[in-house]
């Protein structure tokens, strides 16, 4: 009499004893390489703009751990509009280390999960959903209107002080993303 093994018909013919012992070890190598392979993040934001046709949501900025920087560049297509481009580069240690000093120094109480608006603007509204690291640990918020504008068409309102913290925060994200993609920083955001 020839013994039969047990198989199962999604392993072919592999012993069940090795189809068990596969499945009990590779969720845990899986796991745990996924674990080590991500990143900590140290700064991330994301630029939504509310207009009368409708809105546009980029990632602003993400900064993670490894010195790694993602974020969104605007691309006109003839068939379609504005779509975004996601780039990528990274910062050297010392400004990564410098920006995050800077952010660890933030008050964590200093943010709520809704701020602002802080600006009047006319026709149209700007989200910044930020998270950043904290000496104190992660922290989320929404800057509504963080950026000052002094043309007559978008400054009909008054405009409320931004906090320094909240400041601080919005201005890294801008200060970050002006260097990689070129563009200017916001004049808040520049030493007076």
């Amino acid at each position: 009499m020839v013994a039969k093994r047990r198989t199962l018909s999604r392993f072919g013919s592999l012993p069940l004893a090795m189809v068990a012992c596969f499945l009990l070890i590779a969720p845990a190598h899986v796991v745990a390489q996924s674990n080590n392979s991500q990143p900590i993040l140290i700064l991330e934001s994301v630029n939504t703009i509310y207009g009368i046709g409708g809105k546009q949501v980029e990632l602003f900025v993400r900064l993670k751990q490894d010195g790694t920087v993602e974020w969104d560049e605007p691309v006109w297509q003839k068939q379609g509009g504005w779509t975004y481009s996601r780039k990528a580069a990274s910062i050297p240690p010392e400004q990564l280390t410098a920006i995050g000093k800077r952010l660890a120094v933030l008050n964590k109480d200093s943010f709520r999960i809704k701020m602002g608006p802080y600006n009047t603007y006319t026709d149209t509204s700007v989200e910044l959903q930020m998270r950043i690291l904290t000496s104190a640990g992660s922290v989320a918020f929404l800057v509504v209107n963080p950026w000052p504008c002094e043309l007559p068409s978008c400054s009909m309102g008054k405009s409320k002080p931004i906090p320094e913290d909240v400041k601080a925060a919005v201005c890294e994200a801008n200060k970050l993303r002006a260097q990689l993609a070129g563009g200017p920083v916001d004049p808040m955001c520049k030493p007076q």
